[in-house]
């Protein structure tokens, strides 16, 4: 799976993730064995980003 964000940061606060690297200045990505995995790791990665935003921007 690839996600792409609308700020460099936020792509290198999901790299925290174990499994997700940078693909990209603003991208990131990763493979998972299942769509369970899949869905983890994206709400795992939504989180980071989440909190990196509210960091960022109040």
């Amino acid at each position: 799976m690839e996600l792409e964000f609308d700020a460099e940061h936020l792509g290198a606060a999901a790299t925290v993730v174990p499994g997700v690297a940078r693909s990209g200045e603003r991208r990131v990505a990763y493979t998972s064995e299942t769509m369970y995995e899949a869905i983890r790791t994206f709400k795992a990665v939504t989180t980071i980003v989440s909190a990196a935003v509210e960091e960022q921007y109040g």
